[in-house]
């Protein structure tokens, strides 16, 4: 973690942030709503509801409600949603669920065009007889 935070460009220490953000993110013992990392993210013995990396993520003795990027590894920690494209749950860590990136972005697309149509199509909207 060390070196790790050595090429950080933010880390968040012993406390409680709203939200922590930056090129690559390191946590020692903190928690936030949210740690965006445009790179990589790398925390330790903390945590935070949103754990979103483009790069990679590791997780050791902490964890969130949802973590998302191209590559986890979550050692010793909880999470809850895990959106991925490659993963490595090691030693007493929990996952409740996960989801490949492709499965991820079909939802989402999904759920977009459903509203997308749903609010295009006349005699559908809350102002019409039943």
């Amino acid at each position: 973690m060390d070196e790790e935070q050595g090429k950080s460009d933010v880390v968040a220490r012993k406390g409680f942030f709203p939200v922590v953000a930056g090129r690559d993110v390191a946590v020692r013992q903190a928690g936030a709503v949210a740690f965006l990392a445009r790179r990589d993210l790398a925390l330790r013995e903390g945590g935070g509801q949103w754990l979103v990396a483009l790069g990679n993520q590791t997780i050791e003795r902490g964890g969130g409600g949802m973590l998302i990027s191209r590559q986890a590894h979550v050692h010793h920690g909880f999470v809850g949603l895990l959106v991925s494209g490659r993963t490595t749950v090691e030693g007493q860590a929990r996952v409740f669920v996960t989801l490949p990136v492709a499965t991820a972005a079909a939802v989402v697309v999904g759920v977009a065009v459903g509203l997308l149509f749903g609010r295009l199509r006349p005699g559908r909207g809350a102002n019409s007889a039943a």
